[in-house]
């Protein structure tokens, strides 16, 4: 069952000498490729164009389908089914699954908030002592984070929030207003108040339940979070398609989230101004204004503002860390490496090249018995990036573990597999996973 996809529009072809083939770039591609990836097997979906060709084709069932959105594009391309008028059963049934379907995907677009462009807000968030929580209860924390990322996702659904990336249990999210970005971080701290979390994480000095006058003002996991608003430099990543986003903007924005404390909200200069004349249409909440601080890679010194929910009122955090002090957000870290890994890029090798695919053996495995599996992967992904830049070698893709390198020639290519082979087996944090029968003495096995 082939599903197949169709665009009529005008190409750049070029000719490419090594493989002797002609290739076609442009805009019409990219809509083409979303034709036949909406399409299921057995169907064809063709554009507006195409069905100004074919309409009067008398050998074609054509009927109306949907709007398609293609990555990159800021309109919808108008879609129509098309079948051979000698299989009108298949017709008569992909109609009738896709009306069913093509309702239940407008249900789902419309919750789905598209990346924000231009001027956005910006929140990081982490959890405060996840370190301690970690080593204290494994599993507890294990639990924990995942109900953590449920409600947070849930949360963002909500209030229109674009989910950028996550570090374990730190979050980097954009939204289209500073007004959204706050009532989400005033919701979740609400929210992660009254989360089934297991009695064991609750045992804990960061995590247990304390009460001020009969209120109760802690309980669970302890999340900072900071906003900023401002203009940074939006990039689509060519691996994931998510939008990421960079700049000093996003400097700040991170460097405010690291002042803040656990159940506390800290708030730009700029996004205090943006949210101020809308308190009241926020319920209300507890703000305080932070003075000025010195935030690293920033020369001027900024003002800063604290929030809370105007229900945790008692909980009154509204002493921000001094410089000294400050924490260093993991996301940032991730960040600047993305960065500096830019600046540093290999040129993609053209012409006669050596291609290496890896992934980590019974990695499901490994991922289910393993609850610092996430550390193992990080600390990976690191070691495979400081081996590629050795030998020459150029990222072309990263899936979960899983990368595709290619180098100018087979001796580097080579040269990295074996030196890779060779310190992976010093990895320390493969001892983290040690305990698993997929792993051996020296760590995990990778199929290079």
């Amino acid at each position: 069952r082939v599903q197949v996809g169709l665009h009529y529009a005008e190409r750049d072809a070029s000719y490419n000498p090594v493989t002797k083939t002609v290739t076609y770039v442009g805009p019409g591609v990219p809509v083409a490729g979303a034709m036949s990836l909406e399409a299921k097997g057995g169907e064809t979906l063709i554009t507006e164009e195409v069905y100004v060709e074919v309409s009067d084709f008398k050998d074609i069932f054509v009927e109306g389908a949907k709007g398609v959105s293609v990555e990159g594009c800021s309109e919808t391309f108008n879609s129509y089914y098309a079948f051979p008028k000698q299989l009108p059963e298949r017709a008569n049934y992909c109609m009738e699954t896709n009306i069913v379907e093509i309702e239940e995907k407008k249900r789902i677009d419309a919750k789905l908030t598209k990346a924000p462009f231009g001027k956005l807000a910006l929140v990081f968030t982490d959890v405060q002592n996840s370190t301690v929580l970690w080593e204290a209860d494994e599993v507890a924390m294990s639990k924990s984070v995942r109900l953590h990322h449920e409600w947070m996702r849930t949360g963002l659904a909500k209030f229109n929030g674009y989910e950028v990336k996550t570090e374990g249990d730190a979050f980097m999210v954009a939204f289209h207003t500073t007004k959204d970005a706050m009532r989400w971080c005033l919701y979740m701290q609400e929210m992660l108040l009254n989360l089934d979390y297991p009695k064991e994480l609750l045992k804990n000095d960061d995590a247990k339940p304390e009460r001020k006058n009969n209120a109760l003002i802690w309980r669970g996991l302890r999340v900072r979070m900071g906003i900023h608003v401002g203009t940074p430099r939006c990039e689509t990543d060519p691996t994931t398609g998510r939008m990421d986003y960079y700049g000093q903007m996003v400097n700040k924005a991170a460097r405010v989230s690291g002042l803040a404390q656990g159940g506390q909200i800290v708030l730009s200069e700029e996004a205090y101004h943006e949210v101020q004349p809308k308190l009241r249409e926020l319920g209300s909440p507890i703000m305080a204004e932070g003075g000025e601080v010195s935030l690293k890679g920033i020369k001027k010194k900024a003002r800063i503002y604290t929030a809370v929910p105007k229900s945790l009122k008692l909980r009154n955090p509204f002493k921000v860390k001094q410089n000294a002090v400050q924490e260093e957000p993991a996301i940032l870290k991730i960040l600047e490496e993305q960065e500096k890994q830019k600046k540093e890029k290999v040129s993609a090798p053209i012409g006669r090249v050596a291609i290496a695919f890896t992934d980590i053996q019974n990695s499901t495995v490994l991922w289910e018995k393993c609850s610092q599996m996430a550390q193992v992967v990080q600390q990976h992904h690191k070691l495979m990036r400081e081996g590629i830049k050795m030998f020459n070698g150029y990222e072309v893709k990263t899936e979960g573990d899983a990368f595709m390198v290619a180098f100018s020639s087979s001796r580097d290519g080579v040269g990295w597999c074996l030196y890779m082979q060779k310190k992976l087996m010093e990895q320390v944090s493969a001892a983290l996973c040690l305990g698993t029968s997929q792993s051996t003495t020296s760590g995990y096995r990778l199929h290079l």
